[in-house]
């Protein structure tokens, strides 16, 4: 008995040590960026001048590359609107991320640079 709690205690300290968010803001947006395994889930919220806001369903981001300062995501978007390819690299020690993207021809590449903190 007293091998199965510690290694339930150790598997719970594992999952807890392995938990790293990302919130990131730029202009009127706030992304949350949450390390799932192998990805990340980013959730977009788009705050409005008019004092209303918008969440936008999660993505899936692949870890590209990753080192002790560097944070490499890529995400990439194909359906009936919209293909394209989006890019976000975190610096870990400055907080400091850019985010940019290749789109498809119906939509403007966008360019954003901001600050993250580890919550």
């Amino acid at each position: 008995m007293n091998k199965l709690l510690t290694t339930i205690t150790l598997l719970c300290f594992s999952v807890a040590a392995n938990a790293e968010t990302y919130v990131c803001t730029a202009d009127n947006y706030i992304q949350t960026f949450e390390r799932e395994g192998e990805r990340f889930t980013k959730v977009l919220r788009a705050n409005f001048e008019n004092g209303s806001s918008m969440t936008l369903d999660p993505e899936y981001w692949d870890i590209e590359m990753e080192t002790d300062s560097w944070l490499f995501l890529l995400y990439i978007s194909i359906d009936d609107l919209d293909a394209g390819l989006t890019a976000t690299i975190i610096n870990k020690e400055t907080g400091q991320y850019v985010m940019d993207s290749v789109r498809s021809i119906k939509f403007e590449a966008r360019k954003e640079t901001g600050n993250c903190v580890v919550v």
